[in-house]
């Protein structure tokens, strides 16, 4: 899936190739008791959260990764920061694996900004422990230094120094996600993962932070991977978008390419429905039915159930990825024969 990737010939910062994530649960006694007498072993359930996922992303790039809600978006984070670790695939840090060692990639390399703010941060703890306790465990900041580097970032997020003596449950949503984004700064990272982290603020709030985000970018340099199921954010931040269907990727590329020429039926579905100035009302068209669920995903390709450009081979064979133009690639049956218009 080597269209996933940018057209820079670099080495990556992060390569993710080929991550499988699978969640086994084990059947219940009933289950196990019914089967007994039947005479057949009782089966768990497996969920199919991330299926054969590969991106790649290089220094300073941002890259929006976008999909309804359970097709794998958050895991995939998750796989990527060592928060969890693959059933299959590989995650190469730098040129080296990042599974050698428990915890994801290095300490500070790849930093995390959750989607909730409030159950992201101890109650326990003042903001000057939230965001210093882990430079200092981790040898970056002296005990002496920390409250000093604690009231920069405090400044550098938008806040108040005399924040790092307060609560968290002091601050406004916008302002405790702030405190998220400093702690992810703290640890000095190359790469943040940001796992829709203005979802839960007001919309006038979400503008003031995603704004923070493109001046810290542009500051620092920093690589993005930023989750989102909102189109109109990805194409405001990001560079490349890929986009995702329960657990699979069915189209990536730079962002002005996927959103004027979507080759994928998903993605054209996506931004049909999606709100724009002079568009008329009743004018959109969503994405009919919903999500199947990844404990039973369907043969072929996943999508084929909601597809309205389905064919016979798309219930039986899955879509092999096929590069497009200037890095822009997708993974339909279609493109077997034609590109999509």
């Amino acid at each position: 899936m080597s269209s996933v990737n940018s057209l820079n010939t670099t080495p990556p910062l992060l390569d993710v190739r080929q991550v499988v994530r699978r969640f086994s649960r084990p059947a219940s006694l009933l289950a196990r008791a019914r089967g007994w007498m039947g005479g057949k072993a009782a089966r768990g359930q497996v969920v199919h959260a991330v299926d054969g996922v590969s991106l790649q992303i290089q220094p300073g790039e941002v890259v929006g990764l976008v999909g309804e809600s359970g097709c794998g978006k958050s895991t995939l984070a998750r796989l990527i920061c060592g928060l969890d670790r693959p059933t299959e695939g590989s995650i190469v840090w730098r040129g080296r694996s990042a599974l050698a060692a428990e915890g994801g990639p290095a300490p500070g390399g790849v930093q995390m900004v959750f989607q909730n703010p409030m159950a992201s941060l101890n109650p326990r703890l003042r903001v000057l422990d939230i965001i210093g306790e882990a430079p200092v465990v981790h040898g970056l900041w002296s005990r002496q230094e920390q409250a000093g580097r604690v009231a920069a970032l405090l400044d550098q997020v938008g806040l108040q120094p005399d924040a790092a003596r307060r609560w968290p449950h002091e601050f406004s949503g916008g302002q405790r996600q702030r405190i998220g984004i400093a702690r992810a700064l703290a640890m000095e990272p190359e790469l943040l993962l940001c796992d829709e982290p203005v979802a839960a603020l007001d919309v006038s709030v979400q503008s003031q932070v995603l704004n923070l985000f493109m001046d810290l970018r542009r500051q620092l340099g920093l690589a993005s991977l930023f989750i989102s199921h909102d189109l109109s954010v990805v194409r405001h931040v990001s560079d490349r978008v890929v986009i995702m269907y329960l657990g699979r990727v069915v189209e990536a590329g730079p962002v002005h390419e996927v959103f004027e020429r979507p080759q994928h039926p998903y993605t054209q579905g996506l931004l049909q429905a999606l709100p724009q100035v002079g568009k008329q009302q009743g004018a959109y068209t969503p994405v009919l039915g919903e999500i199947p669920s990844p404990l039973a995903p369907p043969p072929g390709c996943h999508f084929h159930p909601r597809c309205p450009r389905a064919m016979p081979v798309c219930r039986q064979q899955v879509p092999q990825w096929r590069d497009l133009r200037q890095g822009h690639g997708a993974a339909c049956h279609l493109h077997q024969t034609t590109e999509l218009q």
